[in-house]
Parts: structure tokens; C-alpha cells; sequence
């Protein structure tokens, strides 16, 4: 889905891949919190090995090559974009995120992931997008 969403590939994959989490568990959040523990425990029978090693993995090589980041192994970065993501999924389904926190939170996964790797202008760029990300949790908070 994020990936038809943002052909282009880059950031635009990497936030709409985030988004797309967000809506999906908030599409169905009762069945979404029943099957989140089947993306720790069996993530081959939801596709994430696909999701991630392979896909995600090609749109990190894609920055490294177009020299967004420095990044010598695109698989290692998918892989702790995972570990972020579906951490964050388990944590939403034990009510330890609100709903309206799911989405901010995990941008906010992706720009702190890719930040320390981040040449110049992306650096910018994902700062700006973690202090949005930021200020929307605080303001739910409030």
C-alpha cells in the first residue's frame, strides 16, 4: 500500500509505510490488538520478511545510492526500522500508545532511525519531521 502510494521510492515511501501502519491497525484496532503478537511471533504468515528485508530494505538502498544517507547495509537499517515499528504496534495494542499516538509516534520512529545516517539537507529535514512528530505527542498528552 505505501509503496503505491509514493512510487517516487525515498521518504515518501519510508512515511507513507509508516502511515499505512497507523490506518491499518486503526482500520480494524480490536482484530488489529488480537493479531499484533503474530508479528513478533510468526511474521512470515503476515508478509513482514517480504515488507521489510526486501522492499523497504530496496527504498534505504535507493537513499544510500542517491546519497541521502550513509548506510553500508540497507538490510541491517530495514531490519531496526521493523524491530521500531512492531514494537511500536505491540505497545499500542497493550494501551501503552493512545490511537491518536499510534501515527506521530511512528514517524517519530522513523526519523529518529534514520537521523544519525542523514547527510545534510535529509538531516534537516528529518529533524523538522521529529519536532512535528514531538509536538503532536505532547499536544495528546496534554
Amino acid at each position: 500500500m505505501a509503496l503505491e502510494r509514493s512510487p517516487e521510492g525515498g521518504w515518501a515511501t519510508l512515511f507513507a509505510f509508516a502511515a499505512c501502519v497507523d490506518e491499518s491497525t486503526q482500520d480494524a484496532p480490536t482484530m488489529a490488538r488480537v493479531l499484533a503478537p503474530v508479528l513478533l511471533d510468526h511474521p512470515d504468515l503476515v508478509g513482514l520478511e517480504e515488507v521489510y528485508e526486501h522492499r523497504l530494505s530496496d527504498t534505504i538502498a535507493q537513499l544510500a545510492a542517491a546519497g541521502s544517507i550513509s548506510c553500508p547495509s540497507p538490510r541491517l537499517q530495514a531490519r531496526l526500522l521493523r524491530i521500531a515499528i512492531v514494537a511500536a504496534v505491540l505497545f499500542w495494542a497493550r494501551y501503552e500508545l493512545r490511537d491518536e499516538e499510534l501515527g506521530p509516534y511512528l514517524e517519530l520512529c522513523v526519523g529518529q532511525l534514520f537521523l544519525p545516517i542523514a547527510h545534510s539537507d535529509h538531516a534537516t529535514m528529518l529533524a523538522a519531521r521529529i519536532a512535528v512528530a514531538r509536538t503532536r505527542l505532547e499536544s495528546l498528552s496534554n
